[in-house]
């Protein structure tokens, strides 16, 4: 059991902490609001809430709501959600202890760090470098040459450094394939979601910086540059030789055609394909063959009024 005053504490060491009513309880665990369970730690992201409703016995609220209680634990916090999480991981998440399944297969001359997890049916190719504290989800495949930093996490099914869709056309029609010597380097604390594949480079590394991370079903090309802090949501397509700039956003399903360069902080709406060969710093666009996200919402507006006038 995790008390109240354990979890207070924890969140007035990082700045979370706001103010608590003091009332002394213990959690065994944590549960939602629509899915309630005795005794567990909750949040709610309204200001309100009905407390007869609750089967919780701590809940982290915000810094600013009017809830309060006599009997029930309520951590007021600038935000809810970010305490949530990070009591969760510190209190109740499951430890990496370090595992290689009996299944999985790895070439004598790949170099593991410590404590690492590779699970069932991983297949790691040769010269591959992993950092300490990776875990390797079932099915995960690296291809030779693939280099991995500390605390990367990898879901199942991802493949990460086969060849790019790179190929030359003869004369005669034909089509040639150019090599891939590339490999791919992927950063600290990334963590690649699951069933995506990263392509190899052709001659320099395809890069996924420290801190980024990537949702399921993504496809990255060969030769991209994703830097550090990036977010990219689940059915991106993105082209070879992109480069997307520290701390972008690319939300989901779209697509980014290949040679484009986004800036630092740059965010693509959902379901966007980009064709514009550079997109600014703190720049967001939107739409097939996206635009400046303001502009584009104007000629909405603009195309929504022309219809009522025609309807009337």
């Amino acid at each position: 059991m995790i008390s109240a005053i354990e979890i207070t504490n924890f969140l007035e060491e990082i700045g979370l902490l706001n103010r608590w009513n003091t009332v002394s309880t213990s959690v065994k665990g944590v549960s939602s609001l629509e899915n309630q369970k005795d005794d567990t730690l909750s949040w709610l992201k309204l200001n309100t809430y009905d407390l007869n409703q609750l089967r919780c016995t701590i809940l982290i609220v915000k810094e600013k709501s009017n809830i309060s209680s006599d009997s029930i634990a309520i951590i007021k916090t600038p935000d809810p959600r970010k305490a949530f999480a990070k009591v969760v991981k510190n209190f109740f998440a499951t430890v990496n202890t370090g595992y290689i399944s009996p299944s999985a297969i790895l070439h004598k001359s790949s170099v593991l760090g410590h404590n690492v997890t590779i699970k069932e049916n991983v297949v790691i190719g040769a010269n591959c470098k992993i950092g300490d504290d990776v875990i390797l989800h079932p099915n995960v495949t690296l291809y030779d040459g693939i280099t991995i930093g500390n605390q990367v996490e990898i879901h199942a099914g991802s493949i990460i450094g086969p060849d790019g869709f790179g190929y030359i056309k003869n004369n005669d029609g034909t089509y040639e394939k150019m090599p891939h010597l590339g490999g791919v380097t992927i950063e600290n604390d990334v963590e690649i979601g699951a069933n995506t594949i990263i392509d190899r480079g052709t001659i320099d590394d395809t890069h996924i910086g420290k801190g980024t991370k990537i949702d399921n079903l993504c496809h990255i090309s060969h030769n991209v540059v994703i830097e550090e802090q990036c977010m990219i949501a689940a059915g991106v397509i993105i082209g070879g030789s992109v480069k997307i700039g520290k701390g972008s956003t690319i939300w989901i399903n779209s697509s980014l055609r290949d040679g484009i360069k986004i800036g630092e902080n740059g965010i693509v709406s959902f379901a966007s394909a980009v064709a514009i060969k550079k997109v600014q710093n703190n720049t967001q666009v939107t739409g097939v063959y996206a635009e400046l996200h303001k502009e584009y919402l104007q000629k909405r507006r603009i195309i929504s009024k022309m219809i009522k006038v025609q309807k009337n």
